[in-house]
């Protein structure tokens, strides 16, 4: 896949996705050739859920002239709004990420289109690899999240708590850093998220070699380019 063009939240993840999605082309997939464009910035989940939003995001990310691909990562935290309009009926991250995918799917996208969300926040994928990023931040050696990382909806502020006195985390400062040195396979093993992730990239790539077009979570139901 020549040129991958995601979409993210904030400022945050604009600098720490194309390190993570490099990382698992690279590392993981043994895919060297591939591009990640500057991430599309929605600067908030609101304006990714909002009615219309995330189909203007998309189709933006479409117009890029070497697109070959769109990746959107959003937090599950970002699934509130929607169950307070009804419009999901619960909270789970592939309820979540169906829902979103069944509004690309209805736009028709010209490129194959994946949907992740990571629960409930980006930094839940720290928790599962403190042995290797948590120093980075200054966190005490031996620093271990015991729990399920997914079950932790405020990452952000379990990970500020255990930095040093007077240090707050900061999303454009330290996430891409801390991305840096994630342990990949910790993170599949601990987040569920972090493997869909993962898969969404083995989709986009069988996808682009088939020059097949899908919007994944939702089911295989590829359709030759004509």
């Amino acid at each position: 896949m020549p040129t991958l063009v995601p979409i993210v939240e904030g400022d945050g993840e604009v600098a720490a996705l194309p390190v993570l999605l490099r990382r698992l082309f690279h590392e993981v997939h043994q895919i060297y050739d591939v591009s990640i464009a500057k991430p599309k910035n929605a600067h908030g989940c609101g304006n990714l859920t909002a009615a219309d939003q995330l189909e203007r995001f998309v189709g933006y990310a479409l117009l890029e002239p070497e697109c070959d691909g769109v990746l959107v990562l959003i937090d599950n935290d970002a699934a509130q709004s929607l169950i307070e309009e009804n419009a999901l009926e619960d909270d789970c991250a592939p309820a979540f990420a169906h829902h979103l995918a069944a509004r690309i799917q209805a736009m028709r996208p010209s490129k194959p289109v994946a949907i992740v969300v990571a629960r409930w926040e980006y930094e839940a994928w720290f928790l599962a690899s403190l042995g290797t990023v948590g120093t980075v931040v200054g966190m005490p050696e031996g620093t271990i999240y015991e729990g399920n990382v997914e079950s932790e909806h405020s990452a952000k502020g379990w990970i500020e708590r255990r930095l040093p006195p007077g240090q707050k985390y900061s999303e454009t400062r330290d996430q891409a850093r801390m991305t840096a040195y994630l342990d990949l396979e910790s993170a599949e093993h601990r987040s569920r998220s972090f493997k869909r992730l993962k898969h969404a990239l083995e989709q986009l790539v069988d996808a682009y070699l088939k020059n097949v077009l899908i919007v994944t979570p939702l089911p295989d139901r590829r359709r030759e380019e004509e």
